[in-house]
């Protein structure tokens, strides 16, 4: 091979790797974009549902409160404790979405399953929020027009106190309240944005 021919086939070999770097450049610049088109999109319904329902997640978060302690453990003693903790876990640990009795999903922080979430098919307007080991952790109670769009749901703690309410816009579209009714965060398909738009966890079902 000639000189001049090794200096043109390694002037082309740099021509290309900047060619490449700049892909990768422009393929990233795209992505972000994405992103934030996607987050502004989010931020923007939230502040319009904000003026729209602001009187009703105010009822929502009015209704109950608190329950009393004893009558709220006395009334799910049988769901302290999920007596099908390891099923539950297995499946929910490999995607399992719904077995005929119930609808299952699991919330991930990174790559780490934190809690699991069981709805039963005989009644699907409450749902039982487990950690890792099986351990109750939370209640959603949902409005009585559920499943029709919009409706709200009320999340208790075990002693029964609210810990937040939660308004459902639509299937891929939910925004979460603390129980003073600020807002807290956003739920868009599969991820959960915090008040200052970062993505704090991951679910496997909606």
């Amino acid at each position: 091979m000639l000189i001049s021919e090794a200096i043109d086939k390694v002037k082309k070999s740099k021509m290309n790797m900047f060619a490449i770097m700049i892909s990768k450049e422009n393929e990233f610049k795209a992505l972000y974009e994405i992103k934030k088109n996607c987050l502004n999109r989010i931020y923007s319904i939230h502040r319009v549902s904000e003026i729209i329902d602001k009187d009703m997640m105010n009822n929502s978060l009015m209704t109950i409160y608190k329950y009393d302690k004893k009558e709220f453990k006395s009334e799910y003693k049988d769901f302290l404790k999920d007596a099908d903790y390891e099923r539950h876990y297995m499946l929910t640990k490999n995607n399992v979405k719904e077995t005929d009795n119930e609808n299952l999903c699991g919330f991930y922080r990174g790559k780490v399953l934190i809690s699991y979430a069981v709805q039963y098919k005989h009644d699907l307007r409450t749902v039982y929020y487990y950690d890792a080991l099986g351990h109750l952790r939370y209640i959603d109670k949902f409005s009585e027009n559920y499943p029709e769009f919009p409706y709200t749901s009320k999340q208790y703690r075990v002693n029964g106190t609210l810990v937040s309410a939660i308004y459902f816009m639509s299937h891929d579209m939910q925004y979460m309240y603390n129980n003073d009714g600020s807002f807290n965060g956003v739920w868009y398909k599969d991820k959960m944005y915090d008040a200052k738009a970062k993505q704090v966890l991951t679910r496997s079902n909606w």
